[in-house]
């Protein structure tokens, strides 16, 4: 973990994937002293998005991060306003997806 001079701690599982040939990264991080998580997804053309629940470990951020990217792709998460119950945004049509660490 590291703290970037602002009170955020940013989590060592952060990281940056591919999803349907586009860089994503995922950035999860805490205001130093809190007890959740926060979790945001950036795209390569710098849309985000940032979900509304926050989460008790860094681990389950990131699980959830790389389910719904690879479930939902980067349209079901940076650009369609329908929400499902876990507060992400869903895709109307399933994209195809391909996945992968890097």
């Amino acid at each position: 973990m590291s703290n970037d001079g602002s009170n955020l701690v940013h989590s060592d599982k952060s990281l940056t994937v591919l999803v349907d040939g586009r860089r994503m990264e995922i950035k999860i991080y805490q205001q130093e002293g809190s007890p959740t998580w926060t979790l945001e997804i950036v795209s390569d053309r710098g849309s985000y998005h940032i979900w509304k629940n926050e989460f008790a470990t860094d681990s389950a951020a990131l699980d959830l991060a790389l389910v719904r990217l690879h479930e939902d792709g980067v349209a079901g998460l940076i650009s369609v306003p329908s929400t499902r119950e876990d507060g992400t945004q869903r895709a109307h049509s399933q994209p195809t997806t391909s996945f992968a660490q890097g």
